[in-house]
């Protein structure tokens, strides 16, 4: 993986401590593993890639399968493990394998990547455990738009849970972040979620969504685009996120 910041601004970020190892050649630094091997999933968001679902998919790797897998990745020394989903907090063989990598590469460094909506006993013991680092998905503070978006989702749980993963994150010196999807529906709530993040000290990913095409802004036509351009220009957004 590529910092595109470190490569063009030369500025070094929190997780270039854990790509690029001090003291480490280049030859012996092992790559960041994203683990993205579920469709299981409790929402129904409108521009998930993923084809997301309740049910787990007949061809996922088996329980059994993904404890090798970790083994072979301990045995290989992989610093970081990615899990995303689906949603990794809704699938409980992959507590097993969390349990399987702390128990076989305790100084891993796990990211998962959740949409917020579970937390509960069995997610606060795990974290307890290993070295988690938390980023939420989050694309509107509007509570009506947010559940057009990310559908069965709640806003109210989403952001009690964000504040209990940032003080989790906190605790442990670790960052949190917040994954934003860029889309039609949400277009003018940019400068409203960079506020969000900047006063409770969250970093921000947004991601360019390409389909499904009529929610992506690359089909906006060029009334629309200015329109949102002269929208952004009345917003003096902070730096700090």
């Amino acid at each position: 993986m590529i910092n595109c910041t470190r490569l063009l601004c030369a500025k070094k970020g929190f997780y270039d401590e854990i790509r690029y190892a001090k003291g480490k050649p280049a030859d012996t630094n092992r790559p960041i593993v994203v683990w993205n091997t579920t469709k299981s999933c409790n929402l129904s968001c409108v521009h998930c890639y993923f084809d997301a679902r309740a049910k787990r998919d007949k061809d996922e790797l088996s329980t059994e399968q993904a404890k090798a897998m970790i083994d072979d990745l301990a045995l290989f020394g992989a610093p970081v493990l990615l899990f995303s989903g689906g949603e990794p907090f809704l699938i409980n063989s992959y507590f097993e394998i969390w349990n399987k990598i702390i128990e076989t590469n305790p100084s891993c460094n796990i990211f998962v990547q959740t949409n917020g909506s579970i937390l509960n006993d069995k997610v606060k013991n795990i974290l307890g455990k290993g070295n988690f680092f938390i980023g939420i998905s989050l694309d509107s503070l509007n509570h009506e738009l947010y559940k057009k978006i990310r559908v069965n989702a709640n806003l109210e749980t989403t952001l009690y849970n964000i504040e209990y993963f940032k003080n989790y994150n906190h605790k442990n010196n670790r960052p949190t972040g917040l994954s934003v999807c860029v889309m039609n529906q949400n277009r003018f709530e940019i400068p409203a979620i960079t506020e969000f993040c900047s006063k409770n000290n969250l970093t921000i990913l947004y991601n360019t969504i390409r389909f499904p095409a009529k929610d992506a802004v690359w089909i906006l036509n060029s009334y629309e685009l200015k329109e949102l351009i002269d929208k952004y220009s009345l917003f003096d957004l902070p730096i700090k996120t």
